[in-house]
């Protein structure tokens, strides 16, 4: 199976959206780590970057009577290639890792649900620009937590570490 280093589900869909709830369900148990529900009724960042890449994919001569659908899914190789865009909830597994494993090729698929309606032709070097600007991925390392964003439960034991290594250290060398 394919790790969320190198292959992840980019859906944008909204919350009012059946088949968006149902595809998110199905990523989420499916492909867990390995997706991400951008939720275009609820965050004006994805549904910008929706009609962004709407338009994008009909400035590279997409019909708009295609790209104008929910759910929208990026299939994302190795954080930059992109592998397929589907139109539709298909809740089929070996679709999607089939997509996946496809990747990386220059002509990407455009799908309605299984059906190639369309195929775009896009540089390596386009797909990472298309995956930089449309593709929120997630962080391949969690960053550790500053002093300040500790919580106060943790630095209070922490002062007590201290204080008590403090206490034996003065009263070994107070012995002397």
């Amino acid at each position: 199976m394919l790790s969320s280093d190198e292959f992840f589900l980019y859906l944008y869909g909204s919350t009012r959206c059946p088949y968006c709830k149902v595809l998110s369900e199905f990523f989420g148990k499916s492909f867990p780590g390995n997706s991400y529900f951008c939720k275009i009724d609820e965050d004006r960042s994805c549904r910008e970057a929706l009609n962004f890449l709407n338009s994008y994919l009909e400035s590279k001569g997409v019909p708009e009577n295609v790209t104008g659908y929910i759910p929208l899914t990026v299939v994302v190789v190795e954080g930059r290639y992109v592998a397929a865009i589907v139109i539709g909830a298909v809740t089929d597994a070996a679709f999607w890792r089939d997509l996946a494993k496809a990747a990386p090729r220059e002509e990407i698929p455009v799908m309605l649900g299984r059906d190639r309606v369309y195929e775009v032709q896009l540089t390596y070097e386009e797909q990472a620009q298309l995956v930089s600007n449309y593709v929120r991925l997630p962080e391949a390392t969690a960053t550790k937590p500053g002093l300040h964003q500790l919580e106060p439960q943790v630095l209070v034991a922490l002062a007590l570490v201290v204080a008590g290594v403090a206490l034996v250290a003065y009263s070994l060398v107070r012995r002397r």
